[in-house]
């Protein structure tokens, strides 16, 4: 049986470590892209199973992301991970068919639950 795929996406590479640490552990077969463009690429060439995905990025920011990533495929299940407080901003991801938002720092309990609610 094939592992679960799932692409991390943020600018902090301390965050990809620990986002990919994390996910690895749980037995999810990861990749990583340091950006938004990286990003698409990835989801083009292998689509995964779950995207987790900064909103603040420089250049193209999460939410430009995710709508690439929803015009490539709208069935990816797509998890905002990201510092962002202003409620207007979350709202907007959720508006844009985010399954959840998990707001940095992460609390580990919750990310494992949510991404195995999503890929099992």
């Amino acid at each position: 049986m094939a592992r679960n795929y799932i692409l991390i996406v943020d600018d902090d590479a301390r965050m990809r470590d620990l986002l990919r640490e994390h996910v690895t552990r749980m037995g999810y077969s990861v990749e990583t892209a340091a950006n938004g463009a990286e990003a698409l690429s990835v989801v083009q060439r292998q689509r995964p199973d779950l995207v987790l995905l900064d909103l603040r990025m420089p250049g193209m920011n999460g939410l430009d992301v995710l709508k690439g990533i929803r015009d490539i495929d709208r069935t990816i299940p797509v998890m905002m991970v990201s510092g962002e407080s202003d409620p207007s901003v979350i709202g907007e991801t959720l508006k844009n068919a985010v399954f959840a938002f998990v707001p940095k720092p992460f609390d580990s309990r919750y990310l494992h639950h949510l991404v195995s609610a999503i890929v099992g």
